[in-house]
């Protein structure tokens, strides 16, 4: 078995403790300079975590080679900061719209792809937006009719021209690119304008709530931004980095599974996990994309049963039970993947103990992290603490009561 493609926890210590791994203030970006790329930026998927944590432990613990994999991609995140570091990313969620939205976002890292030509293309299809006429969805969506009560009529009719011309593409790409970039402005162009948990709670807009976006331009505006970040990203990679591309753009690195049941990845051929994974009850991911989902014709609610610790159970019984036990099978599974003597970090949360509630979470927590030592065949190699900056939790109420966050790092022994 060939040995994992890292390096000793022991030896990088001092530099792992030194790192302000708050990152906030932000440095100063560097002209020229390749930068952690923020795929948060593309879409507002929720409770990720930023890219400067996972950038830092690929840099600090692998070597070039090594593969890389995130079993609870959300938007991407571990996977890109793998990709422009010369390592090779592997990515799972159970979510669809993480999958599609990850899957186009890589094959536009393809370095031979003609990036300008894309957006002309786009802005010439959006250009033939007439706002008089009916673009109403005729196409056979068993949601429509629930889609439709969460928008204006005007704001509906532009949603269902992006549609139409998302369908009529002879390119794979650029169909893939109107989708998830519709999929992102779903919520902002929506008549909720208090928030995902609104969305997630399936509270529909009041009448007083209608407002009007220019759907198509912030459409523009973002398939705009999106392209130029990726061709700026690419400029700045090596010169090797055309070649690596090549030489994995065809190996399935992206999976859409629930880890707890199914793993695609071989067993023993990963060199380390870096992940996020879901924190007991306190993100509904599945319900707050609720117009996504409707948008894709998929059934939310038989997608929401396979979120692990969805905030919608916080008041069922057993729920933190089940968290322990959805996490352990996923972990099971996880560890699986890794070669002996790979490694696993998670960032995971540090709940106060001011109430009952953040107690018992903290516990549990405590319970999944001892199993991996106890029973998993981890041993652990390091933990750091890092604060959560106070302008994340004033901005998300999910977040007010979570102050800090620890960075595990296991390894398989």
């Amino acid at each position: 078995m060939d040995k994992p493609l890292i390096k000793d926890v022991r030896d990088v210590k001092p530099i792992l403790n030194n790192i302000n791994w708050s990152f906030y203030p932000k440095p100063p970006i560097l002209k020229d300079v390749v930068q952690p790329f923020n795929s948060r930026k593309y879409h507002w998927y929720p409770a990720t975590y930023i890219p400067e944590i996972p950038y830092s432990l690929i840099e600090i613990l692998t070597l070039p080679g090594a593969k890389v994999f995130d079993p609870f991609m959300g938007i991407g995140t571990t996977f890109f900061q793998t990709l422009i570091q010369g390592r090779i990313p592997y990515a799972n969620d159970v979510s669809k719209i993480s999958y599609e939205f990850v899957k186009t976002l890589y094959n536009l890292f393809d370095p031979t792809i003609n990036h300008s030509n894309i957006q002309k293309k786009i802005k010439n299809d959006i250009a033939s937006y007439n706002n008089q006429e009916n673009y109403l969805i005729k196409e056979s969506n068993p949601y429509i009719d629930e889609f439709k009560k969460w928008y204006s009529d005007d704001n509906f009719n532009a949603i269902s021209f992006l549609i139409q011309l998302k369908n009529t593409q002879e390119d794979n790409l650029i169909s893939s690119i109107y989708s998830i970039v519709i999929s992102s402005l779903l919520n902002s162009s929506s008549n909720q304008d208090r928030g995902m948990s609104c969305i997630a709670d399936n509270m529909l807009p009041k009448l007083y709530q209608i407002r009007e976006v220019d759907v198509c331009k912030v459409f523009l505006s973002s398939v705009n931004r999106l392209i130029s970040d990726i061709k700026e990203t690419i400029s700045l990679l090596p010169n090797e980095y055309s070649s690596f591309y090549e030489n994995i753009k065809n190996k399935e690195l992206i999976s859409n599974n629930d880890i707890s049941e199914i793993v695609s990845i071989e067993d023993s051929s990963i060199d380390i996990v870096i992940s996020s994974p879901p924190y007991p009850n306190m993100i509904d991911y599945t319900t707050s994309q609720r117009l996504a989902y409707y948008y894709y014709g998929e059934d939310l609610n038989e997608h929401r049963k396979r979120e692990i610790g969805a905030r919608y159970r916080r008041n069922v019984k057993n729920t933190l039970q089940d968290y322990y036990n959805r996490m352990s099978d996923a972990n099971k599974n996880i560890i699986k993947t890794l070669k002996t003597g790979g490694l696993l970090c998670y960032v995971m949360p540090s709940f106060n103990s001011d109430n009952e509630k953040n107690i018992d979470r903290k516990q549990i927590i405590q319970k999944v992290m001892a199993k991996l030592e106890d029973e998993q065949g981890m041993t652990k190699e390091m933990e750091i603490e890092r604060v959560v900056p106070s302008l994340r939790r004033t901005h998300n109420s999910k977040w007010t009561t979570l102050e800090k966050e620890m960075i595990y790092i296991y390894r398989k022994i």
